[in-house]
């Protein structure tokens, strides 16, 4: 799905801030109260999936509208430009009705519905002139954080809490918000980074742009990857009660991309302190944290649900089939091995 050039840049969030939010509906839904018809849980999981896609969609067009000049002069892909205002409006009012429909039939209280109202707020904000924090330094990044990451998995595991009947804690809802602004801002900042020259091009005074690279890079490394390594092992020890799998998984996939750093033979191969600055950081944002979060904590977490509620399995499969995830790339990656050893094995026996 990810790959696909979707009219709504679904590869830039499909795999990422969607899979994020589903990570902690599952883990709610493990500890279901009273038994759930596979319609019910069908019907709930197809409408939060929608309203999500619904407010992705209309983040990245609404962006993409108000930045038309910025990313013309930068060369950024955008898809408004070259396109009629008459269309986008269309897009765009597309894109809320798929975000607001769901939740005429989707549980929710007073809670979820501020947290609603919180979101879209800030992406107005963060998108539109004369406020527009997207060009306002730290108060911007903080806003993407926010709405981006924060907020959906706060109303994940509100709406899926009702599902279950079992609502999480008010401290693991914040150690999880706590976690997620952390990594949030982390992603945000690192986007930054590499995006800088563009918007140095486009005149947008990101956090980077204010803050200065080096200086942003060096907080990067040595202040906000600790500190979310540290919230991270504790939010997988707190969820490991109800899903034990998340802990040992991430050890043993911490271990496993360690030995293929070493036999791939990257420089400082068994330590990564040993690589220059700019790959360590990489090497800990892309490989340790970000793909486990998007590719293996999703099945991990899911895994436990499915040995004791079989009415998900349905959904269950649907992730599997729609989502990049570290089972199918296993799969995948297996295969093609296999293919290319009988291969080899055909060809021998062919000269033979």
């Amino acid at each position: 799905m990810s790959k696909i050039n979707t009219p709504f840049k679904a590869n830039l969030w499909w795999n990422s801030h969607l899979s994020l939010a589903l990570v902690f509906a599952f883990y709610q839904l493990i500890g279901l109260q009273h038994p759930v018809a596979i319609h019910a849980t069908l019907g709930g999981f197809a409408l939060f999936v929608l309203s999500a896609c619904g407010t992705a969609a209309f983040v990245h067009l609404l962006n993409d509208y108000c930045d038309i000049k910025k990313d013309s002069r930068s060369g950024a892909r955008s898809l408004a430009i070259g396109v009629r205002k008459r269309w986008i409006s269309l897009e765009i009012c597309l894109g809320l009705g798929c975000a607001f429909l769901p939740w005429l039939r989707l549980p929710t209280d007073a809670v979820i519905l501020t947290l609603l109202v919180c979101e879209f707020v800030l992406i107005v904000l963060y998108n539109v002139p004369p406020v527009r924090l997207k060009n306002r330094g730290l108060a911007g990044t903080v806003a993407a954080t926010l709405y981006a990451y924060v907020i959906p998995c706060l109303v994940s595991l509100a709406v899926f809490g009702k599902l279950s009947g079992d609502p999480s804690n008010l401290w693991i809802m914040g150690l999880i918000a706590l976690w997620a602004s952390v990594y949030g801002f982390r992603s945000m900042l690192t986007h930054q980074l590499e995006d800088v020259s563009r918007d140095q091009l486009a005149n947008i005074n990101t956090f980077v742009m204010q803050f200065g690279w080096k200086q942003s890079f060096d907080l990067l490394g040595r202040i906000i990857f600790p500190v979310e390594a540290g919230l991270f092992l504790l939010m997988l020890s707190v969820l490991s009660f109800r899903s034990p799998l998340c802990l040992p998984g991430f050890i043993i996939y911490l271990y496993r991309i360690l030995l293929w750093q070493s036999r791939n033979n990257l420089a400082g191969s068994r330590n990564p302190r040993r690589l220059s600055a700019i790959n360590r950081i990489v090497f800990l944002n892309v490989k340790v944290m970000s793909e486990f979060v998007s590719h293996w904590l999703p099945v991990l977490v899911l895994s436990p649900l499915l040995l004791r509620q079989w009415a998900v399995i349905i959904p269950c499969i649907l992730y599997f089939m729609l989502f990049d995830n570290g089972v199918k790339a296993y799969l995948v990656n297996a295969g093609s091995n296999i293919k290319s050893n009988w291969q080899g094995i055909w060809q021998a026996s062919a000269e033979i």
